[in-house]
């Protein structure tokens, strides 16, 4: 008989023990659902954000009580024992209170006269509530704390007993409750910030060559567009949003003998205009002549040559270079003189004096210290840099193909022909200017048709060698003529 009582209370104390481990495993599920879902609005739905400190402190101390709860109730199936069940039953009843309390605030924040007071200010304009959620949440929190309240009266008066009543009572307490989860609807995003926009320059400075370019940075949080004033350059990108850079690019090159500027704009639409005052820089720079007169310079290649032709008075000795007006005069010189074409000096302001050979080669020196006429070879080196071979360069007559072209300048002044019709015209900004020639006779001739340069190489004792463009080709002719004649000049620096 004994034997049969002994067996009889194992068989129940097994029971016993499946049913506390059962409902020990109900109660963890629960508890981590609630965990997994307090820890999912804190992180994911960015609770610590939104709400206002105090709610965030609830959230926390939940989310630490579920993890109670878990704990407990995963002792409590390890070790199925009615004092393992009453510590994992008052951290739930505790759980849903809390929780119940949380969700209840929630809901007269949505509903009550202090509408959004759980939320931070800056949220509170932009959260719409989904009523039907809000009820849903005081519905299941009511529910959660009637639930309690027959669980503990069942618990005083029962005690453990009927742990089975109270495990499935908790139980449905903790599914009602983490059905209050989804009352919490993810707010609508934070109002926008205000526009801002900055840019990282205010003045820009870039190259006179197309192509040459800048940079400058711009700082925003919005859309932003980009224009400019100037048609020698283009912007890129001429629209964008937030951080970007902007360049800047030469398009036209600068054929002024100064910087010209423009202005760059970047907008967006509720913040001020941002400017970017761009310059481009000139090729040229400036030299003294003999008498005191400023001359624009540039560099071609590896030369510096004079920009515009000479209208030197006297030589580097202080000298002064005789001005001959008649033409008989003229055609009996055999030392240096100057004049200007038509002896008219509001000629000479344009296109510079014209000189007789000998004052090329007087011993006074025209040039200024550091710069010499140039010679046939100097003629070469330039027209070699400007695309011609060195075969062509050495013949005489019409040579290459563009290089006319590209020496010559200011197509207004040139009468209409191939040698302004070429794509590549004025590209060296060397600005050959059509001044016309005086002849060995006296005589004027020709301005707006050929440009004529003397070298400083002699091909027999009254000739030397000369270079002269036509309005009708494109070319550069190279021959020699006699030094009685006049001829524009230009200047190179000594290497």
């Amino acid at each position: 008989m004994e034997s049969a009582g002994t067996t009889l209370r194992v068989n129940r104390m097994r029971i016993r023990n499946s049913r506390q481990r059962f409902y020990a495993s109900l109660l963890s599920v629960g508890a981590a659902f609630l965990l997994f879902r307090t820890f999912s609005m804190m992180l994911a739905g960015q609770a610590f954000k939104i709400f206002v400190p105090w709610v965030s402190a609830l959230l926390v101390a939940e989310s630490l009580l579920d993890l109670a709860c878990l704990i407990g109730s995963v002792r409590w199936i390890i070790t199925p024992k009615y004092r393992m069940a009453s510590v994992a039953l008052r951290l739930c009843v505790a759980v849903i209170v809390l929780h119940a309390v949380r969700v209840l605030v929630y809901v007269l924040g949505r509903t009550g006269p202090w509408i959004n007071f759980d939320m931070k200010p800056i949220y509170r304009a932009y959260y719409v509530a989904d009523l039907f959620w809000v009820y849903f949440a005081g519905i299941g929190s009511a529910l959660s704390l009637l639930a309690v309240v027959v669980v503990w009266q069942i618990w005083k008066r029962v005690r453990m007993k009927k742990s089975i009543v109270c495990g499935c009572l908790v139980v449905c307490a903790l599914l009602v409750s983490s059905c209050n989860r989804k009352t919490v609807t993810k707010p609508e995003p934070a109002p926008p910030p205000p526009p801002e926009l900055t840019v990282s320059l205010t003045s820009l400075l870039i190259g006179y060559d197309p192509g040459c370019s800048g940079t400058f940075d711009v700082t925003s949080n919005t859309d932003w567009t980009v224009t400019d004033d100037a048609d020698w350059l283009t912007v890129s990108p001429d629209s964008g949003s937030n951080d970007g850079t902007v360049i800047v690019t030469v398009s036209i090159g600068n054929p002024l003998t100064s910087e010209r500027s423009a202005t760059v704009t970047v907008s967006a639409e509720g913040v001020s205009d941002q400017t970017v005052a761009v310059t481009q820089a000139t090729r040229f720079s400036s030299m003294l002549g003999n008498d005191g007169r400023v001359y624009y310079k540039l560099k071609i290649g590896d030369q510096w040559w004079m920009a515009e032709n000479l209208r030197e008075t006297q030589y580097s000795s202080g000298d002064t270079i005789p001005v001959v007006t008649g033409a008989v005069d003229w055609s009996s010189l055999t030392t240096g003189a100057l004049c200007a074409y038509d002896n008219s000096e509001t000629h000479a302001d344009t296109y510079g004096y014209l000189y007789n050979g000998y004052a090329l080669s007087d011993a006074r020196n025209i040039a200024v210290e550091g710069w010499h006429v140039p010679t046939d070879e100097d003629w070469k080196k330039l027209e070699m840099t400007l695309g011609m071979s060195r075969s062509e360069a050495d013949n005489a007559g019409y040579r290459g193909t563009n290089e006319g072209s590209k020496l010559a300048g200011h197509a207004s002044l040139w009468v209409e022909g191939s040698l302004t019709a070429v794509i590549v015209f004025g590209a060296s900004y060397f600005n050959a200017l059509p001044a016309g020639y005086r002849y060995l006779n006296g005589n004027f001739g020709n301005v707006g048709y050929y440009a004529y340069f003397w070298t400083a190489t002699a091909y027999e004792t009254d000739y030397a060698w000369y270079r002269s463009l036509s309005y009708e080709f494109s070319v550069v002719r190279r021959t020699h003529i006699n030094k009685k004649c006049g001829f524009s000049v230009r200047l190179v620096q000594d290497e």
